[in-house]
């Protein structure tokens, strides 16, 4: 029974002409209060009673002058009836979450909600009725920056008590922030920014921003809200360009964020390969590659440098064959120095030396690939594939971050990712890892490189 409020309920005698009705209320003083009712009422709800309290409640009809059997209840109103806590939390652009105490003896709530005056034809009013056991809602699909009325009733039955009303303004559409572009190439440029609360997408938008190229062709790309870096491909050579990110939300899109930034200069050089000789240094060249026929059983670590000039790099204690079991680890270099275009003749390097060995898996060779910039990552482990197309196909599907050249980073990361034996490598079978790579580290390589020279030959 609400507070201040109850319901009775009874019937006509169906025998009788019904003319008036006399009910009764025994107050908790011990005054009674009359009401006289019509022969149409077969309901009435008794106001103004106090919380908590026990009430008698007497009916009997009345005939002229002359009052019938009369009928008796007691009930007692609740000691609440109104929800005493109505709040509004986690407002976003979209949405609020709206929060409120538990009424005992409720059978439902009904949640009305609807833009403020000021703010009508935002949005339209909504409503929806909710079970007892609700005591939280998400609005959702609501106007940015806009103030909502929203109200809350408590249901009794088919009865509906007194309600309770906040307002609650949703947020502005919000902008990117922390947006950079780094890493640039000379046809790509790496863009990076912080997340958005509830956008449901980004927008990206650039063209060329340089002297005479005004008018270039405007490009855009939507990105998922999930994703928080992205690389531009496919840009002209030192050419400045006017990059812009917006978050989306819904059908709405805040307000965008410019930076101008310029590509490097083209600086490609020709794919190179490995000539493997035995006990001697051996060099990256613009010869045909080619693989020995000879193989020694002792472990090896090679140092491979993509250099213009050809440099000799690190020797190895023997030759590669694909005759014999090995487990063998490609880390590549995808630095921003690499370039788009000289990673994919790196990708194609490395599918013809996949290629040049037969057998592949545990009875075999086997292959991993790990890349490196400012972190190192896994592209596949040694035991992952066992035959060659597997590996020929996760090569292809090698891509390229950029970023700084890390590579005393890079090597520590495979000795403590890669080669292990709960990572697939075979502790009898001789391991060999070659790395490629464009110039000089960024980071310490010394180290890391004498811990993988007494690793991997150990």
């Amino acid at each position: 029974m609400p507070v201040e409020l109850a319901c009775l309920q009874y019937h006509l005698w169906p025998s009788l002409v019904v003319a008036l009705m006399s009910i009764k209320e025994h107050m908790a003083e011990g005054s009674i209060q009359n009401v006289n009712l019509g022969d149409t009422y077969t309901d009435y709800m008794i106001q103004g009673l106090q919380p908590g309290t026990e009430y008698t409640v007497t009916v009997n009809p009345v005939f002229g002058a002359i009052e019938g059997p009369v009928v008796t209840r007691k009930a007692t109103t609740l000691s609440s009836s109104t929800v005493q806590m109505l709040k509004a939390t986690d407002i976003t652009v979209n949405s609020v979450m709206v929060l409120w105490n538990s009424v005992p003896g409720a059978t439902g709530y009904r949640i009305t909600w609807g833009p403020t005056p000021e703010f009508f034809g935002r949005d339209r009013p909504r409503q929806l009725t909710l079970n007892s056991s609700t005591t939280a809602y998400h609005l959702r699909n609501l106007a940015h920056n806009t103030e909502y009325m929203i109200s809350l009733y408590v249901l009794f039955g088919s009865v509906e008590g007194p309600g309770i009303t906040i307002t609650a303004r949703t947020s502005p559409l919000g902008y990117v922030s922390n947006f950079k572009v780094t890493s640039p190439t000379s046809t790509s440029l790496f863009l990076s920014w912080s997340a958005v609360p509830a956008a449901t997408k980004y927008k990206i938008i650039w063209k060329p921003a340089g002297e005479g190229q005004e008018r270039g062709p405007v490009k855009s790309h939507l990105l998922d809200s999930r994703v928080l870096a992205y690389r531009l491909e496919n840009l002209l050579p030192d050419t400045h360009y006017a990059v812009s990110i917006r978050a989306v939300f819904g059908g709405s899109e805040g307000s965008g964020i410019t930076l101008t930034h310029r590509t490097g200069e083209n600086l490609s050089f020709p794919l190179l390969s490995v000539t493997p000789v035995t006990a001697t240094p051996f060099s990256m060249s613009s010869s045909p590659f080619t693989l020995p026929t000879a193989v020694s059983h002792a472990s090896r670590v090679t140092f491979s440098h993509l250099t213009k000039n050809l440099a000799p790099s690190a020797t190895i204690s023997g030759p590669i064959c694909s005759k014999f079991r090995a487990d063998i680890v490609f880390l590549v270099d995808e630095s921003s120095s690499i370039g788009q275009g000289n990673f994919a003749k790196l990708k194609d390097f490395l599918f013809h030396i996949v290629s040049y060995f037969p057998k592949i898996g545990p009875e075999g060779t086997q292959i991993a690939v790990a890349q490196y910039s400012d972190e190192p990552r896994t592209e596949f482990l040694l035991n992952q594939y066992r035959d060659r197309n597997g590996v020929l196909k996760a090569v292809k599907k090698l891509h390229y971050m950029g970023g700084n050249t890390k590579t005393g980073r890079g090597i520590s990361y495979v000795l403590k990712e890669i080669f292990q034996v709960s990572k697939g490598m075979r502790p009898a079978v001789p391991r060999t890892l070659v790395l490629l790579t464009d110039g000089r580290s960024q980071d310490d390589v010394v180290p890391p490189a004498q811990v993988a020279h007494f690793i991997v030959s150990g």
